[in-house]
């Protein structure tokens, strides 16, 4: 079942390494009066009540991967064609048909290990339920185990895939016999850190529990130049999106506020003080990436913007997806044994 999840990652993959604009018809954006194509993010910022409800009430890392969004970019095809279709003969799993995956983990503290689902829309499992160890049911859907501790189930079109103990408790989510986060006491901090990102065709966003808040404090004593943050860091979130040929890249972390300010100024402080060494360092990664790379690598540290919000460190950069594609020749080899 990790091949399974391992071909999402894949499809993820090949979307930050080869996305560029999608030729089509072009349509006026509100901002500035600028003009974009079909090919820009057309994800929304945050996160509604409906797609929350995905997830379990305890979780504490949850995210959306658009997958039709990323396969109908055109320059993510040739990478999509190529490593794609190996895990598919694999697994004996079609994926043309994925439009989106939803998933998240709980993980109550540092040291134990997380237990996860990814809901996938779309996606039909039929084919690999031959090869299940055993199966059970549970509020009246199969659950197919495919080793000790993982295994899928698939509901209302929806196909489960993750350890056993997360898909349970997903069907009694999905089945209303178990709360989920939409209706949490999480809901409100989760919605807040993902609306602080940008339109994203892949965002996950984190909020602690409070054994994990407890093991952070442990961990700001050893870190005194950032205790303060850490003490009271509340939840953070990531985010990727597309606008033209350009990859636009989103972070964000809460804490108290004037932790905040005083972390943005000094990460501002730094880059100003990077800057005239910048272009020098970057030179030597000409070999690597070449001149134009180069030029692109310079471009994307100057559009670096770090500031302060209320109560929330907002860091984002943009790159140009063709310096993205410079590493996508490398995606085989760092997939090597993968499969």
């Amino acid at each position: 079942m990790k091949k399974i999840i391992f071909a999402l990652l894949i499809i993820s993959l090949a979307f930050t390494f080869g996305c560029k604009k999608k030729t089509g018809e072009e349509t006026k954006t509100e901002k500035s009066g600028t003009t974009t194509t079909k090919g820009e993010t057309k994800g929304v910022t945050g996160a509604t009540d409906s797609e929350l409800a995905f997830y379990p009430s305890n979780s504490t890392v949850v995210g959306n991967i658009d997958i039709t969004a990323i396969k109908n970019i055109k320059g993510i095809k040739a990478i999509l064609d190529a490593e794609l279709p190996k895990v598919e003969k694999e697994i004996g799993l079609s994926f043309d048909k994925a439009s989106a995956a939803n998933f998240y983990a709980t993980l109550k503290s540092m040291n134990e290990d997380p237990t996860g689902a990814v809901v996938v829309k779309n996606l039909d499992m039929t084919p690999v339920s031959k090869n299940a160890k055993k199966d059970e049911t549970v509020d009246g859907v199969k659950i197919y185990h495919m080793d000790s501790e993982s295994g899928f189930a698939v509901i209302d079109g929806d196909s489960i895939v993750g350890t056993i103990d997360a898909i349970k408790t997903t069907i009694k989510v999905k089945k209303g016999s178990e709360k989920n986060l939409a209706s949490s006491s999480n809901n409100a901090i989760f919605k807040e850190t993902l609306s602080k990102l940008g339109k994203t065709v892949f965002k996950v966003a984190f909020v602690p529990s409070s054994e994990f808040e407890a093991e952070l404090k442990k961990l700001a004593e050893e870190q005194p130049m950032f205790a303060s943050v850490i003490n009271n860091f509340k939840a953070a979130s990531f985010g990727v999106g597309i606008e033209g040929e350009t990859l636009n890249f989103y972070f964000n972390a809460k804490s108290d506020k004037d932790s905040i300010k005083g972390l943005a100024d000094m990460l501002n402080g730094q880059v100003t003080a990077m800057g005239g060494e910048i272009d020098n360092q970057l030179k030597g990664l000409e070999e690597i990436v070449e001149k134009d790379g180069v030029e692109m690598l310079s471009k994307a540290f100057k559009s670096l913007k770090i500031k302060a919000e209320g109560d929330y460190i907002l860091v984002s950069f943009s790159v140009e997806s063709k310096l993205l594609d410079k590493g996508a020749a490398m995606l085989p080899m760092l997939m090597g044994g993968g499969f």
